[in-house]
Order: C-alpha cells, then sequence, then structure tokens
C-alpha cells in the first residue's frame, strides 16, 4: 500500500542493509516519502540518519538522528520494551556519527598542518634559490639583469648570455 508509512520506512531499511551502490540515496529518498505520509514516524528519521550516513553526510544525519529522538520521545505509546530498543539504536547511531564527526574533524586539522608545513617549506626554498641566483650574478637584491629579464630562462641561463648581449652592446656602440 503505497499510503503506508511503515512500509516505505522498511524499504529504506532493507536499501541501507543490501548497502548497493546508489543504494543509501533511494533510502533517503523513501524516508523522505515516508515522513510526507506520516510526519510522527520516528523510524523514518532514524533511517533518514543512516542512510545519510551511508553517503557520507555526518552533520546531516546527526540532525536527523536528533530529530528521531526527539520524535520518537513524543510518539505515543511509550514505555514499552521496544521504545527502550528504539532509544538504545538512536543512542548508538548518535555515538558513531559523533566519533565520526570527530574524526574528520581531526583529520581536517591535520591536513591543515600538513598543508601549512608544505608551504612554509617552499617559501624557504624560493628564498634559498631567489638568494642563490642573486650571489650567483654578482648583483645585489632586486637588481635585475637585462639577461635574465629578456631570455625569460633560468638564472644560469640569463647569467651564461651576459657577456654575449655586453658584447652586442659595445658593438652598437662603436658602430
Amino acid at each position: 500500500a503505497p499510503w503506508s508509512a511503515a512500509l516505505w520506512s522498511q524499504r529504506a531499511e532493507a536499501l541501507l542493509s543490501r548497502g548497493w551502490a546508489g543504494d543509501a540515496m533511494w533510502a533517503l529518498r523513501d524516508c523522505d516519502v515516508c515522513l510526507a505520509i506520516d510526519p510522527c514516524f520516528w523510524q523514518a528519521r532514524l533511517q533518514r540518519g543512516r542512510a545519510l550516513k551511508a553517503m557520507g553526510q555526518i552533520k546531516a544525519a546527526l540532525g536527523a538522528v536528533q530529530d528521531a529522538a526527539a520524535a520518537q520521545a513524543h510518539y505515543p505509546g511509550g514505555g514499552h520494551s521496544h521504545d527502550r530498543e528504539a532509544e538504545r539504536q538512536i543512542a548508538e547511531l548518535r555515538e558513531q556519527l559523533e566519533a565520526r564527526l570527530h574524526e574528520m574533524e581531526e583529520e581536517r586539522e591535520r591536513e591543515r598542518k600538513r598543508l601549512k608545513r608544505i608551504r612554509s617549506r617552499r617559501k624557504v626554498q624560493n628564498e634559498t634559490m631567489r638568494g642563490s641566483a642573486i650571489r650567483r650574478r654578482g648583483a645585489s637584491p632586486g637588481a635585475g639583469t637585462l639577461a635574465a629579464d629578456t631570455e625569460g630562462g633560468s638564472n644560469q641561463q640569463g647569467a651564461a648570455t651576459q657577456p654575449l648581449l655586453q658584447q652586442e652592446q659595445q658593438q652598437q656602440q662603436e658602430g
């Protein structure tokens, strides 16, 4: 029956259990259909959190699990053993998501530090290369040579062509 929220939720659970490519997206769609039929159906919110987790959207999944907890608390017929099981499932998924979110933040921080070290090393390398090129040419910092500027090549090439340019300039002055 297409109007049964429980069937849409069960199908979402089956899709997530199967775990094929694209199943999480279809499970998420089924959860949204279920919630459109019955907005109080907390199991669909829990399945929605699982689907979002499977898709790698951890923050959104955590929000869905929090919605599931709030909806489950207001669901009629509380106090049964299946309610305690639901609370356990919600708490377990919340813990998993919070742990994964913490791992992601640590990974992001490690990557940020790694990139900062790389940038620092590159800056030192560039400054070292710039300083050694200036010493090779025997010029002061900031003073470029005509050969290096016109050749557009490396500093070694500019230093090698400098005597040729000086000879050409002398010939032009004499001629």
